[in-house]
Order: structure tokens, then sequence, then C-alpha cells
């Protein structure tokens, strides 16, 4: 944080923001964390909901959605909860935060109504027979890409190469993730609960096939951001003709 002050002295740019999700928001002291945090830092940290952040995570402008005759679901699984948002006619239907992340999962803090809850909201927000793919947010599923072999980001990837990647990754150790794979220490222990969620979340929307456009909450933010500096400060522009 004390870097991220310095830079924003150094370089003022026109807006920041600083948010604190599932960890802060879930500690039972963690509005005195982000306050004392920022006193130290000189940020301001606004520590956000779930809900919240599913729909900054949401701002993105995401490339499929052109198509407003496909229904999109979109899923985020990061370390302390999942975010999902349902999109028809590239309208949001609905947008939830659930306590399923990759760190409660392999320290067994999900407690299993919450697997029920995100059950139910895929299921009810998926409508039947209609034309819906999943987008997947995430370092996890943005590392999924490359591991699949998947080349360009345009393209979907299917249910079955993420079930085979799965496969393969929990019938490798943790120590040849890393050595053989080439995954990050941390990467590594959280990609196979993080692959979980995402499969689970396509399989009970009925889901064959993933966008992954390696976007997440900071991307977002910068979006959200963006708005609201252009409506406080209009872009002026002349227009002449010759």
């Amino acid at each position: 944080m004390m870097a991220f002050s310095h830079l924003i002295q150094v370089f003022h740019p026109l807006a920041t923001i600083a948010c604190a999700t599932s960890a802060i928001r879930e500690a039972e002291n963690g509005v005195e964390i982000a306050n004392e945090l920022s006193a130290e830092c000189g940020i301001p940290i606004k520590v956000i909901d779930g809900k919240t952040e599913s729909e900054m995570i949401s701002q993105n402008h995401l490339f499929p959605m052109a198509d407003a005759s496909i229904h999109y679901l979109y899923i985020d699984v990061g370390g302390g909860s999942t975010e999902i948002s349902h999109f028809v006619n590239q309208a949001a239907t609905v947008s939830q935060s659930f306590k399923v992340g990759t760190l409660r999962l392999i320290n067994s803090w999900v407690d299993p109504h919450e697997w029920f809850r995100l059950k139910q909201l895929i299921r009810k927000a998926v409508i039947p027979n209609a034309k819906t793919v999943a987008i997947g947010t995430g370092g996890n599923i943005s590392k999924a890409l490359s591991l699949t072999g998947t080349k360009d980001p345009n393209k979907p990837v299917t249910i079955k190469k993420l079930e085979k990647l799965l496969d393969t990754l929990q019938k490798t150790s943790l120590n040849d993730r890393i050595i053989k794979i080439g995954l990050k220490p941390d990467r590594a222990e959280v990609i196979v609960p993080a692959l979980e969620v995402y499969i689970k979340c396509m399989k009970w929307g009925g889901i064959t096939q993933i966008y992954i456009p390696k976007v997440g909450l900071s991307d977002g933010l910068i979006h959200y951001l963006f708005q609201q500096h252009v409506a406080e400060h209009p872009i002026p522009f002349e227009t002449t003709l010759d």
C-alpha cells in the first residue's frame, strides 16, 4: 500500500480508489484494519460488500457480450468469495456474492448451505433452452486458459477442456505443479478448488463453454472511476465543417 501511495504522489492520477473485499469484510475488526491501513499509507480504503464487488467486476466491457441473443453467466472466483452475475440482452438480471472461495475451500470453511444458495441462484437465473455461455474472471481461470493450450482469448473454452485440466492437476502433486508445470506456489495450491467452482457453476447452469477475457475487479474499478470522472467532468469537443 505504501508503494501505491508513493506512485500516487509521483504521477498525480485524476482519480483513485482502494477497496477491501472478502477477507476484510468478513473479519470482526475489518473496519478497524482498513482504517489503520488508511492512516498509515494515506489512501482511503473502502470496505465493499459482496453485491458491490460483483457489480464492480461486471463493469468490465466484456467482448463476447456484443451478441445480445446470447445469455451470459459471469463467474469470478476469489480466495474468499465467488461473484455471480447473469446477463440477458446485456443487462444484469441478478448479481450476487457467495462465501465460496479457494482459501475457504482449502480450509474447509465453506458452509454447505452456501453451496446450496449458489446452486439455486444459478438454476433460477439461467433460462431453460436459452443459449447461455459463461464468462470467467480471476487469476486462476486466466492461468487455466493457457494451461488448456488455448492461444486465442477471444474463443471460448469448453467445459470438457476444463475438466481434463482439473483431472490432470488433481493427479499432480503440489510440488510437481510448481516444478514441472511452472505454477507459482500460491497458484499451485488454489487453482484446483477454483476450477472445481467454475465447473460446478457451469454444470448447474447447463453451460458447455466459457470465455476467459483476463479481467477482474481492478479492471472494473478502472471503468467505474472513468465513468465517474466523465460524469463529473464532461469531455468538451468541437466539430467543424470545411
